[in-house]
């Protein structure tokens, strides 16, 4: 089973503070004149500028950035250098552990990580995307994770970056007899940062998620699209009638440019890297007419659509649009 958590309150807000207004801090030893220089320049021109840890900050290990909305660290390889963290202490908590990530004077990052049991490892959250961003990361950049000294804080750590050329992503095999169901976006799908499911659906295709009603707990789901992107969603159940997907779902839209009318359809992965892995295909109105596109078909199914655009013999909502203030 992966980690069930309850939906974030109010308190957890706090972690998700603009990182710009909190203090790099200064530990920095050597470094510190020539960051005064380099950060002189910077704001004059705005360029993103880089600059080294200090001599006496501790290399712990490194990790590649994949192409994907959160970034994992093996459960084993955290454990060895983020000794005060256990698998336990994130189950059935408010509060994920926070990693406080210092890139030399530049910014600090106050990072989220829940452990994520499906693949055995903790899960950079909420702010990943906005600090991959910030940053500028590619796929198979490398993050070097540093002890730095003096540690001024629980969870403190240094991070630095070794810039890759990257790879030209694969595009995963969307197979026709592999197809799942699909989905008519509306407007309110890809107006609100939620997709409502019906429980068919769910019980149907997605059978190992099983979430009590009215528990807010939340679950994950991984979903891979057209350019082999893992998008890691939080999902909850709404009522006995549908599971909505929140956290995730907006970037998700925003980055493929979703619109109303559009389709999206799922598919069991071709290798799955477990049994909550599958694949999603965003079907744009102009692939209609050119089936050649990267992950785009025609539509499946018995040839009838509901007025959600799945197969007739799936889960209705009958129309239903369901407003959520998530």
């Amino acid at each position: 089973m992966s980690d069930k958590r309850p939906l974030g309150t109010s308190g957890e807000e706090k972690h998700d503070q603009d990182p710009s207004n909190v203090n790099p801090g200064r530990h920095l030893g050597f470094a510190s004149v020539l960051a005064r220089q380099h950060m002189r320049a910077s704001l004059s021109n705005k360029d993103y500028v880089e600059f080294p840890v200090a001599s006496g900050d501790s290399f712990l290990f490194e990790t590649e950035v994949n192409c994907s909305n959160r970034l994992l660290i093996p459960t084993e390889r955290a454990k060895q250098h983020f000794p005060r963290f256990n698998t336990s202490a994130t189950k059935g908590s408010n509060e994920p552990n926070i990693l406080h990530l210092t890139i030399p004077q530049t910014k600090e990052w106050h990072m989220p990580i829940i452990h994520y049991d499906d693949e055995d490892a903790f899960m950079f959250t909420r702010l990943w995307p906005q600090f991959v961003k910030f940053h500028n990361l590619k796929t198979s950049d490398k993050i070097r994770f540093y002890k730095p000294y003096p540690c001024l804080r629980t969870y403190h750590y240094v991070v630095a970056f070794d810039r890759s050329k990257g790879n030209v992503a694969q595009v995963p095999e969307f197979r026709s007899k592999n197809f799942l169901f699909q989905l008519k976006m509306t407007p309110g799908d890809v107006g609100h940062k939620r997709l409502f499911i019906h429980n068919d659906n769910v019980v149907s295709h997605f059978p190992l998620f099983y979430i009590p009603e009215k528990t807010r707990m939340v679950d994950v789901i991984k979903f891979t699209d057209a350019h082999n992107k893992d998008w890691y969603m939080d999902v909850m159940q709404y009522d006995s009638d549908f599971y909505v997907i929140i956290e995730g779902w907006d970037e998700f839209v925003k980055e493929r440019n979703l619109k109303a009318m559009e389709m999206i359809k799922f598919y069991e992965p071709v290798q799955c890297s477990h049994m909550r892995h599958f694949l999603i295909e965003c079907v744009k109105n102009e692939d209609e007419s050119n089936p050649t596109q990267p992950g785009s078909t025609k539509i499946e199914g018995d040839g009838k659509q509901d007025d959600r655009g799945e197969p007739s013999h799936r889960g209705r909502n009958n129309g239903k649009e369901i407003v959520i203030g998530l």
